[in-house]
């Protein structure tokens, strides 16, 4: 080594050590006694400062500034906080997906392998995808899981673009996992296939994963086989949170699970991914609906079809297009798995469907649930959702005693020999599989009748929400106080068409004229109707002779479940909620309705607020068509109202296949046909999937015996389920 390269690595020493101590001198400086290596020595400095193309940072959360640390100067004592830059070489494509882009790399103080996930340059500058990427990263740290990648930092690009760092994942998606099994005609779907039960297991731990999500208070959104990941070894991770939302748990929830409520730092999804978000053909029908509060009900039903693609190779729905696809998801429109795979145990054809139930109360209760059920099946032992025949049971306890097996049969057989066929086991063998049919024919009614009750209750929630709507209006605030009827005309039938009151009335028959036009492009109502605190109706549309007189009386002026006698309705106060009346008689049509309504406040701010009247639209009986969605041939719909009417008489009748002949015109409630009262008693006593074998109360060509599911329809309210006290009941002949 020469004399002058000897100086330049002590200055460069000396440098570096200043360096480190924050106090810099100019190369001129440090260079005072040796001004011919001033250039050298600069040369030497630039290529320490300059940032070399293929290094990215990232800073360790917690820290404020940027500085590398070196062994050197870590002292015995606890540093306190640390501002550490990680810095990554060599990055190479590896994926991308719908919001980030993966890149492996060469983390440079530890020599491994990492991944880096990038959000796309096309959404760095959205502030809300931006905020749920952190999201993702964050809740993806957080859950300390093994089913769950590891994070090891967060930080930004020097253009401010984030990203984080994770574990590298050597392997496949479960779903090319999946694809590749049923390529293969060899494999099979019965519990002695070791490829099976690999997939089940993995399916399992996909369970496992969740319900330790669910009970940290998180729910991913987003689960399907192509955000499952398994490593070359056998691990499975679920993958891609940027969909997870924490939901509300209450202390006992978090004191029975004994996790920690994981309630993300930097935000939630749930204020910058509202709607319907998600992947249609593994979504649930609420997310389908574009409903906000969601549970882990939610999950549930997209791990049951991640298992319905797992059985058949083919997700559960398809379409031309996304809106097709969404629609089947609500109507719960999806073929039995054992319909591809006819070879397939209906237990786990039971496991499926009961996860991808409409009605979210009607699935698994947790993943913990029915992972257990999975392990049931692979241990060879009864699952919860599946009520086995006898011939079943059997042929367990045979495959588990098979010496004793053995024995009986060579009897049997000996016997068989003396005394003829085995005509005792072929009728139990036939009673058996008529048992499995009846039970199978049960399960699939049923599940129509909570796919059609769980859509009419969107229907209903829809008229809700539109009428709360239209009452916050300006125009109908500001003239409802100011109506005014002419003195010939208020309180008495009016003519048709007869000029009614001053400009403010006329102004609110124009509005509830247009509100009604625009709304029935959506929901269909016969009426809308406007009325004050003193019931008086305001404005009607279609116009009707009931402008100017008084409802106190009905149900929906007072809230009660009836019309009272109008002596008694004076002192009866305005009704301050969402309410759906019972069956009256039109004045203005003579037809049998019922109405949805809702109060129109003065202002939205419930300290200060006044009531000024009520909003609502009627629905002639017979035309809530959205009851037929998704019945097959052979089947019919029901609703009937399980509210008591006078006489005491319950389960009335609002819609029937057989009024689409008949009609109903000029009729009284009292002549709508009604159960009896021991069935409505029944259906409120049990009205979690009640399937009976009833008469028909109307007749006609309807009657005889039917096989009938019960489903009550259920309206989200602040997140809960309110009970409308009206109830689907979808039917087929019993046979």
């Amino acid at each position: 080594m020469s004399d002058a390269t000897a100086r330049v690595d002590a200055l460069m020493a000396q440098w570096k050590s200043l360096a480190e101590a924050g106090t810099l001198p100019s190369i001129e400086e440090l260079c005072d006694s040796n001004p011919e290596l001033v250039s050298e020595v600069a040369r030497r400095v630039a290529a320490l400062q300059r940032p070399d193309p293929h290094i990215v940072e990232t800073l360790i959360p917690g820290s404020e500034v940027r500085r590398q640390m070196v062994a050197s100067v870590v002292a015995a004592q606890s540093p306190g906080e640390l501002d550490v830059v990680t810095k990554y070489r060599d990055l190479q494509f590896f994926n991308k997906g719908g919001l980030g882009e993966i890149y492996s790399a060469q983390e440079q103080a530890l020599q491994r392998r990492v991944a880096l996930k990038f959000i796309q340059d096309r959404h760095a500058d959205n502030s809300d995808t931006c905020m749920r990427f952190i999201t993702e990263a964050e809740v993806t740290a957080r859950l300390d899981h093994p089913g769950v990648v590891p994070v090891f930092s967060l930080g930004y690009t020097k253009d401010n673009r984030p990203f984080y760092a994770m574990r590298l994942i050597h392997g496949k998606t479960l779903d090319q996992a999946i694809e590749e099994f049923h390529r293969d005609a060899k494999h099979t779907l019965d519990n002695q296939s070791i490829d099976f039960r690999r997939l089940l297991s993995q399916f399992n731990s996909i369970c496992r994963t969740l319900a330790y999500a669910h009970n940290r208070g998180i729910i991913h959104r987003d689960v399907k086989p192509q955000n499952v990941m398994i490593g070359k070894y056998g691990e499975t991770l679920v993958v891609d949170w940027g969909l997870a939302m924490p939901i509300g748990r209450t202390e006992t929830a978090r004191m029975t699970s004994g996790e920690e409520t994981l309630t993300p730092e930097t935000g939630s999804s749930r204020d910058s991914a509202r709607g319907i978000v998600g992947t249609p053909s593994f979504m649930s029908p609420e997310q389908a609906r574009g409903e906000d509060l969601l549970t882990i009900g939610t999950d549930i039903y997209a791990l049951g079809a991640t298992l319905f693609k797992l059985l058949t190779g083919t997700a559960p729905f398809h379409g031309a297009t996304s809106l097709e696809v969404l629609e089947k998801v609500k109507r719960g429109d999806f073929p039995l798995p054992r319909k591809f795979k006819p070879q397939l145990s209906r237990s786990l054809e039971a496991i499926c469907t009961r996860a991808m139930a409409v009605s979210p109360r009607n699935r698994y209760h947790t993943c913990t649930e029915m992972a257990e059920d999975i392990e049931r099946w692979l241990a060879d032992q009864p699952v919860t959702a599946y009520n086995e025949p006898w011939v079943e049971k059997q042929g367990r306890w045979m495959r588990r005693h098979k010496t004793v097996t053995v024995a009986v049969i060579a009897t049997l057989l000996v016997v068989s020999m003396i005394l003829g066929p085995m005509g005792v086991w072929v009728s139990r063998d036939m009673a058996a599989r008529a048992e499995a049919e009846v039970q199978a024919k049960k399960d699939r009614l049923s599940e129509v009748a909570t796919s059609s009750a769980a859509t009419f209750a969107a229907d209903i929630d829809l008229r809700w929400r539109m009428l709360s709507r239209d009452s916050e209006s300006t125009q109908l605030l500001a003239d409802i106080p100011l109506a005014k009827f002419h003195p010939a005309v208020a309180g008495e039938p009016k003519p048709l068409g007869a000029p009614m009151g001053n400009d403010a009335q006329q102004r609110l028959t124009k509005w509830i004229k247009d509100r009604r036009d625009y709304n029935n492009e959506f929901i269909k109502g016969d009426s809308w109707f406007i009325i004050d605190t003193t019931g008086l109706q305001l404005a009607r549309y279609p116009d009707g002779i009931t402008v100017g007189q008084r409802f106190r009386y009905r149900s929906y002026f007072h809230g009660k479940t009836h019309d009272v006698d109008p002596a008694e309705a004076d002192e009866l106060p305005v009704n301050t909620d969402l309410h759906r009346s019972t069956v009256f008689q039109s004045k203005s049509s003579g037809r049998l309705q019922i109405t949805f309504s809702v109060p129109i406040w003065s202002t939205p701010d419930p300290k200060t607020r006044k009531i000024l009247g009520r909003l609502g639209t009627t629905v002639e009986l017979g035309q809530f068509s959205s009851l037929n969605n998704g019945l097959s041939k052979g089947q019919a719909a029901m609703l009937v109202d399980t509210r008591e009417y006078e006489g005491g008489v319950t389960g009335k009748i609002l819609q029937h296949p057989g009024w689409e002949e008949t009609r109903l015109a000029q009729q009284g409630v009292e002549s709508l046909r009604h159960f009896p009262h021991a069935l409505v008693d029944e259906i409120k006593a049990h009205p979690d999937r009640l399937v009976l074998s009833i008469e028909d109360p109307v007749g006609g060509e309807y009657a005889g015996k039917w096989l009938a599911a019960f489903e009550p329809v259920l309206v989200s309210r602040s997140g809960t389920l309110v009970d409308t006290d009206l109830v689907v009941i979808v039917m087929t002949r019993d046979e």
